[in-house]
């Protein structure tokens, strides 16, 4: 279900459906932490990237950073640094650090 959930909200994020994406990817992540990982679950690393995305899209970049900080840190402890998809999440962090550096007027979101 919260699979489900978690891709409902990116394809409304691809439809620039920016606030029902947030929160499918909010109801997906409240799934998840039901489930026996919690926290610590994959699936609610990859629904915080999609979640990230949705903040930056709106222009909350301390939120889309700080999302995206906790997906890094549950994949990088489940599969460790070389795995593809922490790998993806790593490059996307470096990139929204960098704009929040560049706009730190995006942070106060």
């Amino acid at each position: 279900m919260s699979i489900a959930c978690r891709e409902l909200g990116y394809c409304l994020y691809k439809q620039k459906e920016y606030e029902e994406s947030e929160a499918a990817c909010k109801e997906a992540l409240d799934i998840t932490e039901k489930l026996p990982l919690g926290r610590q679950d994959p699936d609610r690393a990859r629904t915080l990237y999609k979640l990230s995305l949705c903040f930056e899209a709106t222009g909350r970049l301390r939120e889309a950073t700080s999302a995206l900080e906790e997906a890094t840190e549950i994949m990088e402890n489940k599969y460790g640094s070389s795995h593809n998809e922490t790998l993806k999440m790593t490059r996307r962090l470096k990139v929204l650090r960098k704009k929040l550096q560049s706009n730190p007027q995006s942070s106060l979101n």
